[in-house]
C-alpha cells in the first residue's frame, strides 16, 4: 500500500510540476497584449472617464488591465469594466484636466485565426503530457515492479 501512496504523491507533484510551467505558456499563446489610447479631458468636479475599449477584452473582468495617463498629476486606476459594451472606468485623474489615457488589455490572439483547434490544444496539452508519461512508465515496466512490492 505505501507504493501505492508513493506513485501518487509522485503523479500529483508531476501534474503540479507540468501545470506550472505549462500553463503560463498555453495563457500567452491565446492571448497578445494590446493597447488602446484615449484623448480625454475632466471638467470641474469630475475625476472618473469611461472609455471604450476598440476590440474585446478576454477576460470577463478587469483581469490582466491596466492604464496609464500622460498627466504627470493624475494617478489613474480601472474603477470598472464592463464586459458587455466593452467600456471601462477610470478613476484618480485630477479635475479639469486633459490627458491621454493608454488602456493596456489582453485580446485573442491572431494565431488563433490559423488553426481554430489551437487554444483548445494548447489548454489539455500538460494532461496529455501526464498520459503519455505514465502510460511510457508502464510500458517500460517501472510501475508494474512498483505494484509487485
Amino acid at each position: 500500500m505505501g507504493k501505492i501512496v508513493e506513485v501518487g504523491i509522485g503523479i500529483a507533484v508531476l501534474i503540479m510540476m507540468v501545470s506550472w510551467f505549462i500553463m503560463p505558456i498555453a495563457m500567452e499563446t491565446t492571448t497578445d497584449p494590446f493597447i488602446d489610447n484615449f484623448n480625454t479631458g475632466t471638467g470641474a468636479g469630475e475625476t472618473t472617464e469611461t472609455v471604450t475599449l476598440t476590440q474585446s477584452h478576454y477576460y470577463d473582468t478587469h483581469e490582466e488591465m491596466s492604464v496609464a495617463s500622460d498627466n504627470s498629476n493624475d494617478d489613474p486606476a480601472i474603477l470598472t469594466y464592463n464586459n458587455t459594451n466593452e467600456q471601462v472606468q477610470v478613476g484618480g485623474l485630477v479635475q479639469s484636466g486633459s490627458r491621454i489615457l493608454a488602456v493596456t488589455y489582453v485580446v485573442e490572439s491572431e494565431s488563433l485565426d490559423i488553426f481554430t483547434g489551437y487554444g483548445q490544444v494548447i489548454l489539455i496539452l500538460p494532461a496529455l503530457i501526464i498520459i503519455v508519461g505514465v502510460w511510457k512508465l508502464f510500458q517500460s515496466g517501472f510501475m508494474q515492479n512498483m505494484f509487485r512490492g
